[in-house]
């Protein structure tokens, strides 16, 4: 099991007096933590046939630290939770504080800070402010994930319709052709946002609105980490934190660190 995997790995720290190491014995032959991620530039995203990019490089960091090898691997968002969830992978490298998230994995400290916003075409005069903004509107989302659980809750005691779409892409050409009405609007990351809007030159969209600052962090899965195997992690992500090498990494990438 991935459980034993990671206790035969990380054990050792129960023998040692230093706080922070994670050293293995020599003869110790560990397998490697299997992490899943889906393409979700500028935080993550595949480059030469391989996962890339800030949350990627931290979490080797975090396995570095902690003299432990991971692997991550490309996986969409619905097989990484049904898989990561049932134990046959030991975790997800991008996950958002949900109470849904939380049933499946132990979140980690949190890594990078950015914003959930809504995006509207050029000119039509939507604004958000508040949730009786959300009146009337049809809200692109790109589910199931993280932001559609938030934008769920966004919408309550409103009018709102809510149109989950396979890819963040596909709400936002949608909306660009008017498919989600004259008051439409896509719920998206703000930095994914304008990454995909340039990277695919999708013009006439603008963003209406930050709905809800949120942070991303690590997921390690309840299913195949103990509770104290999954604290262990996180001690080595925290002294990172600390050090400043968090920070460094994501500020490469224009991206802002998590308080």
């Amino acid at each position: 099991m991935a459980s034993a995997r990671l206790m035969a790995t990380l054990s050792a720290l129960l023998l040692i007096q230093t706080p922070f190491s994670l050293a293995v014995a020599a003869d110790t032959n560990p397998i490697p933590l299997k992490f899943a991620t889906e393409p979700y530039p500028p935080f993550q995203y595949e480059e030469a046939g391989k996962p890339a990019g800030p949350l990627i490089e931290i979490l080797h960091a975090v396995c570095l630290a902690a003299e432990i090898e991971c692997e991550a691997q490309m996986m969409p968002m619905r097989r990484t939770l049904t898989t990561a969830g049932s134990g046959v992978l030991d975790g997800i490298s991008i996950a958002l504080r949900t109470p849904e998230r939380e049933k499946l994995f132990y979140v980690s400290d949190d890594v990078v800070q950015t914003s959930l916003t809504l995006f509207t075409r050029m000119g039509s005069g939507f604004h958000y402010r508040d949730a009786q903004d959300l009146n009337a509107t049809s809200i692109g989302v790109y589910g199931p994930s993280g932001t559609s659980i938030t934008l769920s809750e966004l919408i309550k005691g409103s009018t709102a319709q809510m149109e989950v779409e396979l890819d963040n892409v596909t709400a936002l050409r949608k909306l660009v052709a008017g498919r989600y009405g004259a008051r439409g609007a896509v719920f998206i990351n703000r930095d994914v946002a304008l990454a995909l809007m340039k990277e695919n030159s999708i013009t006439g969209v603008v963003a209406a609105g930050d709905a809800k600052t949120i942070d991303y962090a690590f997921g390690l899965s309840r299913t195949a980490v103990s509770a104290e195997q999954a604290e262990l992690f996180n001690e080595k992500l925290r002294m990172l934190k600390r050090n400043g090498t968090v920070k460094k990494i994501l500020q490469k990438y224009g991206l802002t660190p998590a308080p």
